[in-house]
């Protein structure tokens, strides 16, 4: 037999005769065996005690699960002594915390008090004073005293600046300017540089070329009619690399207009004209970046973003070189 199996046996306190002679034969030679048995003769001969009556009750207790609220009540309240103070301090910090937070949004959220509007108070006009009558200029003076003055017209709005109050728009200035606005368009002239980017004249010496042979064909007949046809082929052929340009750039421009919201209502080619609605809020961005495109003339109308109207734009396209 193994030690563990002879450990096993003997704390069972229990063995059959069979068991116990092979337990014997095993603690004769193993030394650790036998003082395990010497160990459990002095546990045996010890005194027996009585075990209290709810002992057992006390094990199934502490076998058995807590309930989740008693744990929670024993982890926030103890120990009582230092658990509360805090809870109490904390209760009212955040009571403080609350009120001053709610009361400023409950001010802003009440609806404004209506009172009634206060009487302008009449202010006392000075009377001009009379000069003194002389025998020349005295039909001039008598005609400029006549004339309402400056304090005499404003008497009421100096009493409303004072009391703070402001004096009504009337509906006609807005509509004039409505109609204003709508009548005379902004016009914006971009001047393209005359130096165009190589990509947008790979065709220059082909079509250079082609007018050099048609100069050549052409020269021989002396008809009229040919002679006018070469020199509109001349100005094709020098002007070929501003307009292809001038197109490519009318493309761009174009294109920012509806990237930014605007609506194209006409456009003309000779001479390069675009006419166009843009929303006021994007009128900047649009300058931006057409200015990239070529340079504006100077000074631009100002516009203000908060404007709802949206605002009619001239384009006019214009070469540097012109």
């Amino acid at each position: 037999m193994e030690c563990a199996e002879v450990r096993e046996l003997l704390s069972e306190y229990i063995l059959d005769r069979e068991l116990k002679a092979d337990v014997d034969k095993h603690l004769l030679s193993c030394n650790a065996c036998r003082e395990e048995v010497a160990l459990l003769k002095e546990l045996g001969s010890l005194k027996e005690v009585k075990a209290p009556e709810d002992f057992l009750e006390k094990v199934h207790e502490r076998l058995a699960r807590r309930f989740e609220f008693k744990k929670m009540a024993r982890l926030l309240f103890f120990p009582l002594r230092i658990k509360i103070p805090l809870e109490l301090a904390t209760a009212v910090a955040t009571v403080i915390l609350a009120v001053y937070i709610f009361k400023p949004a409950e001010q802003v959220l009440r609806p404004p008090l209506i009172t009634e509007p206060e009487t302008v108070a009449r202010v006392p006009v000075e009377e001009p004073v009379k000069p003194k009558e002389v025998a020349g200029p005295a039909p001039v003076l008598e005609e400029l005293a006549r004339l309402p003055s400056a304090k005499e017209e404003k008497p009421a709005q100096l009493a409303v600046k004072e009391k703070g109050a402001s004096l009504p728009i009337p509906v006609k200035i807005k509509e004039d300017s409505v109609s204003k606005k709508e009548e005379e368009p902004i016009e914006l002239v971009l001047l393209i540089k005359e130096e165009a980017p190589a990509i947008d004249y790979y065709e220059s010496n082909a079509l250079r070329k082609s007018g050099a042979r048609l100069r050549e064909e052409k020269a021989k007949k002396e008809d009229r009619q040919a002679l006018q046809m070469l020199s509109e082929e001349e100005v094709i052929v020098e002007e070929v690399t501003s307009l292809s340009y001038l197109s490519h750039v009318h493309s761009k421009v174009k294109g920012l207009i509806e990237v930014v919201g605007g609506r194209i209502t006409s456009v003309e080619s000779q001479p390069q004209l675009i006419t166009a609605e843009v929303p006021a809020k994007n009128y900047k961005l649009l300058l931006e970046k057409i200015s990239e495109l070529g340079s504006l003339k100077r000074p631009l109308p100002p516009v203000g973003a908060e404007d709802k109207e949206p605002i009619i734009l001239r384009i006019r396209l214009m070469s540097s070189n012109k």
